[in-house]
């Protein structure tokens, strides 16, 4: 593994020879000032950037906040040393991009085990990123069934609420490396091993999520039992259900049987239906975001239903708004393809029905009219 390098920077000599001295596993780089570090940092590849805070050319602050600016130096890891303690500094530190910092004189043993946590750091997040840049590469160069269809705002879409589920284990591993940080700061021993043993959860945790989408985007080649539940949960954990900024409401019918479909077409049809409810939800400004996704079945059909109180679809449209490059929405938002592509599914695909109309959602508070999207799937086919 090639050695990780880190500059020091310090004005007093000593600090720097102390430094390079505890650090010998790693290839140090010492200046005594700030605008020389930002001239090596241009020019040398660095992992990890020991910047004290009170220098007389330009102090750690400013080099922080010029090195946050660049676009390539942004992510280098800064790990403040200072003989300052007080609230203010400490504070300032993180507000302009720190990630750590370290009181004079060092203690040797909480030195090291700062430095290295955040080499380690490094490492993991450029692993996560190059295993999500490479899943993402793949799904986008499979997805021929959306490309096919002229899909490409709702892929946009869609890479966008993959890009936002990850950021939450993203958060959880730096949270449990924050909390490592505190626990050192204040004198306790870091358990390394549960420690790794955390970050290595979520990494699997993400790992398995963009499993989750790769299958999604791969097309079904034949009808299979399926349970509507199943696939309407499966939708909403595909689309993150937690992060739709509304009430969502379930209502399954007990005992529904399993039906013949094409799973991952109608996961696209729901999909297609809630983030269409969503968006209109959020341009009606309605106070209570509503959405309902409920099952039941009648003799013929298994039925699916997105309904949900934004004031319902002017008669005038409901028909038109299954053709073809139909929106009502701004050009940068829709293409008019989604619900075509749902008629489509449901009605070609699947020998079903899909239609719209106006009906008043009831919950709790509220009784207001919205517009109620019934999916029809033949139980016979």
């Amino acid at each position: 593994m090639k050695t990780k390098t880190i500059l020091a920077v310090d004005d007093v000599e000593l600090n720097l020879e102390i430094l390079h001295s505890l650090l010998d596993d790693y290839n140090v780089i010492k200046t005594t000032c700030g605008f020389t570090a930002l001239k090596i940092v241009d020019e040398k590849q660095i992992d990890l950037i020991i910047l004290d805070i009170m220098m007389p050319d330009i102090d750690g602050f400013e080099v922080c906040q010029e090195l946050k600016q660049n676009p390539r130096t942004k992510k280098i890891p800064i790990l403040f040393i200072t003989a300052n303690t007080d609230e203010d500094s400490i504070e300032k530190a993180y507000e302009i991009g720190g990630n750590d910092y370290i009181t004079k004189p060092f203690k040797t043993k909480e030195l090291l085990a700062r430095v290295a946590m955040q080499i380690d750091l490094v490492d993991k997040t450029e692993n996560l990123e190059n295993l999500i840049s490479t899943q993402v590469e793949q799904i986008r160069s499979k997805d021929s069934l959306l490309i096919e269809q002229s899909k490409k705002a709702e892929m946009g879409q869609m890479i966008a609420t993959i890009a936002h589920q990850l950021k939450q284990p993203l958060n959880v591993i730096n949270a449990i490396v924050s909390g490592a940080q505190l626990t050192l700061m204040l004198g306790d021993e870091v358990d390394m091993d549960e420690m790794s043993n955390k970050v290595q959860e979520e990494v699997k945790f993400m790992s398995e999520t963009i499993d989750m989408y790769r299958t999604f985007f791969s097309s079904s080649k034949e009808k299979k039992l399926a349970s509507l539940e199943k696939t309407i949960e499966t939708t909403l954990d595909i689309i993150g259900a937690n992060t739709l900024s509304v009430h969502l409401v379930k209502d399954y019918k007990n005992d529904l049987g399993f039906i013949k479909i094409y799973s991952n077409e109608i996961i696209q049809c729901v999909m297609n239906l809630i983030k269409n409810a969503q968006d209109h939800l959020n341009e009606m400004k309605i106070k209570k975001k509503v959405i309902k996704i409920s099952t039941d079945e009648n003799k013929k059909y298994q039925i699916i239903t997105v309904h949900d109180n934004g004031g319902g679809v002017p008669e005038e449209i409901q028909e038109k708004i299954f053709e073809n490059y139909f929106t009502t929405k701004c050009e940068d938002k829709g293409t008019g393809i989604g619900l075509h592509l749902v008629k489509q599914i449901i009605e070609d695909k699947h020998n079903g029905k899909v239609y719209v109309k106006n009906e008043i959602l009831e919950y709790e508070d509220i009784s207001e009219m919205g517009a109620k999207f019934v999916i029809k799937l033949r139980k016979s086919d």
